[in-house]
């Protein structure tokens, strides 16, 4: 493997264990058996280097987790989807759960490079979400759907983002039953919340 390819594969776990702001260069290179000097070198910064890993961190969470069906399946069948691999990624501790970890430092870190990550996430992703929040919700504005995206979001990886949280909801330990239960659970709070936007605007529509 090439001096490069170990140094974003070493800092994919790395990142994913300690968050951007614990993991050093210095430590990234060591774990790559990599020159000090390899970080500047191949990427030019810390930045940029951590660009690349959510680049490869998505792609290694897609491969196990795919949040995109075909295009033939419903809307509601794509937001389902959407949700339980998301929340699968969460529940994940191998390479399918890496950009889920690093996103939940991320999310309680206030000097983190969050204008990055919502780039990226937004690039990746495609925004397959928005679109789908729009096609299930047409009557509700722009504006609102961005907030619905993102309490969406939030039910899927809270407990990852919160370990307290997740103890309380599995005190010994989540099994695979257990994680089908949550994820049922959520699906129906994610539409129940979806079609109570859609009845809301609707009401609006009336008066």
């Amino acid at each position: 493997m090439k001096t490069k390819d170990r140094i974003v594969r070493a800092a994919v776990e790395l990142f994913a264990r300690h968050g951007y702001r614990d993991t050093t260069c210095a430590a990234v290179c060591e774990a790559a058996d990599a020159n000090i000097a390899a970080i500047n070198y191949h990427f030019g910064s810390k930045e940029s280097l951590f660009r690349l890993v959510l680049r490869e961190a998505f792609a290694m969470a897609n491969d196990c987790h795919p949040v995109e069906r075909e295009a033939s399946a419903s809307v509601a069948e794509q937001i389902r989807l959407f949700v339980e691999m998301m929340i699968r990624r969460s529940f994940d501790d191998g390479e399918g759960g890496y950009l889920n970890r690093i996103m939940a430092h991320e999310s309680t870190n206030p000097d983190g490079p969050h204008a990055l990550i919502f780039e990226e996430m937004s690039a990746l992703h495609g925004d397959c979400l928005i679109g789908l929040l729009k096609a299930y919700c047409p009557a509700v504005p722009e504006s609102e759907i961005e907030a619905l995206k993102m309490n969406v979001i939030t039910l899927c990886v809270f407990p990852r983002a919160f370990p307290l949280m997740r103890a309380a909801l599995f005190p010994g330990g989540c099994t695979d039953a257990q994680i089908e239960k949550h994820i049922e659970r959520q699906v129906a709070f994610v539409f129940a919340g979806l079609d109570a936007a859609v009845a809301a605007r609707s009401k609006i529509g009336e008066n």
